[in-house]
């Protein structure tokens, strides 16, 4: 099957097949990856894709069948990706065990996940299909596919298929327990896709410049299926190369005239705290560079601004982004080149004990909260009480989606899916609030201390945290642990530390600065060494985790 035979039918294939037929030689991929460089062209692509497709199908795998790939980031797990999807299967990116995870405590977790979704077949290197299997993983049901063997099969002829067919798999991060499986539709896809095209005034000639993983949403959807479906070149880099040496990033946007790049909130810091401005990084080809993924911090971005300003960087150039699996990926997003900040203050006191927001009077303590723009065409958010009773403007509760492009449920997870989709809603169990029609997140419900009967966000106490000098940037927790002696919830902020002969001073400066924005005295600061803060696969902070860690240290009872 031709190209523009696949582009007739209603699929993220369809969109692949038109683009391959109307510019062949297109790069689709430069590759920045330590140990993968070059250009891959959409035809190349497209070609690799169909022998990845083909060998799946000469496995045994029946259409419709999960195929879970467990590759490290390059072309070849994007090839597997779309050739499943050709082949009529159910693709799903899985994140591979890191240097400092436990590989035992790992495939142990994911047996379980395999139990329960019982997937057609599992794609690694022969290295990663033998440890499955000596960790007890290997099933008559599920055919083990060892990667880079594909060049041996003839070139298979992708397969229709119909709008509403699940495309693929989005597994969360499993924050707080097993990973759950997003049901993506093709068209759910595009509808999202075009949504948010029209919102970025997005073209064929945008060049994404992306470190991020492409197991987590924001790396599958807005730097992997939506550059594929509309056209543009992916720059890609490597995420655990990135975060040693962070400058890659603005050198390969430097180096390929890099035009959009998204970023979560903590990636703004590190690199503001770690890159030298040079020649090199020129980022005056950018058209904007988007907070996403966790609470935009004002200060995050003011600092990044300040930081990179030399390089080109301009206040335009800044946007910010709501965004979840569930609705495929964004919710809202500031308009490109506004004018202005995304930036509001609020009074403290009001929405910290009657979860209100207004205008602070002159001398009155302020909070600052990030814009995260309008809501997509065809989408609406709005914002309800505990009983589910929509709330007006300013006011505070939790964040509800309806759109035509939400997910078609959790996989296997049929009481799940019923809870939190409902008559085509979507309940986020995200905090926000509505101002002037543009969506301001808090957090996560259950992300929520209550602390001296206030309500303080986490991810607040992290970011002021985050600045203290010795503290490891984005390595520490904010949560509240019960203690029997107060008889209440207490606050405790874990921070990882380099050097233990700093503590005093780390600790005092920990204090001050939580006391000095919140009026909150921390129960106990808890200094731990590089690596002890646990993070999801998708370098989120599992605070429930970090929790249960201090607990088990300390004593105490959470």
């Amino acid at each position: 099957m031709t190209p523009a035979t696949a582009a007739s039918t209603p699929s993220i294939i369809a969109s692949l097949g038109r683009n391959v037929v109307r510019f062949p030689h297109k790069p689709f991929l430069e590759l920045e990856l330590p140990n993968e460089k070059g250009t891959i062209s959409y035809l190349e692509m497209w070609s690799q894709a169909r022998r990845c497709g083909a060998q799946l199908v000469a496995s045994g795998v029946k259409p419709g069948g999960i195929v879970l790939i467990f590759l490290p980031q390059g072309s070849v797990a994007l090839a597997y990706f779309i050739g499943a999807m050709m082949a009529g299967f159910v693709p799903s990116f899985m994140p591979l065990p890191s240097s400092k995870q436990d590989p035992t405590r790992y495939w142990s977790a994911h047996g379980k996940l395999f139990d329960r979704i019982s997937p057609a077949a599992l794609i690694a290197s022969e290295l990663h299909l033998a440890e499955m299997e000596a960790n007890g993983l290997a099933s008559d049901t599920t055919k083990f596919v060892a990667a880079n063997a594909f060049a041996n099969f003839e070139p298979l002829d992708p397969i229709a298929a119909e709008s509403e067919d699940t495309a693929f798999l989005q597994h969360s991060s499993g924050t707080t327990g097993l990973k759950k499986g997003v049901m993506l539709s093709h068209g759910a896809v595009l509808r999202q896709i075009e949504a948010y095209r029209e919102r970025l005034d997005a073209t064929p000639d945008d060049i994404v410049v992306s470190w991020l993983p492409v197991y987590h949403d924001m790396g599958l959807i807005a730097c992997f299926a939506m550059p594929m479906v509309l056209g543009q070149t992916i720059v890609l880099l490597d995420p655990f190369h990135w975060v040693i040496r962070p400058g890659t990033l603005f050198q390969a946007i430097y180096k390929h005239r890099g035009t959009l790049c998204w970023l979560p909130n903590f990636a703004f810091d590190h690199l503001a705290n770690l890159v030298r401005p040079h020649a090199s990084m020129g980022l005056g080809t950018m058209r904007a560079f988007i907070n996403c993924s966790e609470p935009c911090q004002s200060t995050s971005i003011s600092k990044f601004l300040e930081r990179f300003a030399s390089l080109g960087v301009k206040p335009s150039m800044m946007g910010t982004c709501y965004a979840m699996a569930e609705t495929v990926f964004a919710i809202s997003q500031t308009k490109l080149d506004r004018e202005g900040e995304h930036f509001i203050a609020v009074d403290r006191e009001a929405l910290q004990e009657r979860a209100e927001i207004i205008s602070p009077q002159p001398g009155q303590p302020t909070t600052t909260l990030v814009s995260n723009g309008t809501p997509l065409s065809g989408i609406s958010v709005s914002v309800h009480d505990a009983d589910g009773q929509v709330l007006p403007e300013g006011r505070v509760g939790e964040l509800y989606v309806a759109s035509d492009f939400l997910f078609s449920g959790y996989y296997k997870l049929p009481d799940l899916t019923a809870e939190r989709l409902r008559g085509g809603i979507y309940r986020t169990s995200d905090r926000g609030v509505l101002v002037d029609g543009e969506v301001y997140v808090l957090g996560r419900l259950d992300d929520l201390l209550i602390l001296n009967g206030r309500n303080f966000h986490a991810a607040e106490i992290e970011s002021l945290v985050g600045v203290v000098d010795g503290v490891k940037p984005g390595r520490n927790a904010a949560f509240a642990v019960f203690k029997v002696d107060s008889g209440s919830n207490e606050l405790i902020v874990a921070c990882e530390r380099e050097d233990p002969a700093k503590d005093d001073a780390i600790r005092a400066n920990v204090r001050k600065i939580i006391f000095d924005a919140l009026g909150l005295h921390p129960s106990d600061v808890h200094l731990v060494p590089p690596g002890w803060i646990s993070k999801t696969s998708s370098g989120k902070l599992s605070r429930h985790v970090n929790a249960e860690k201090y607990a088990l240290e300390i004593g105490g009872r959470t």
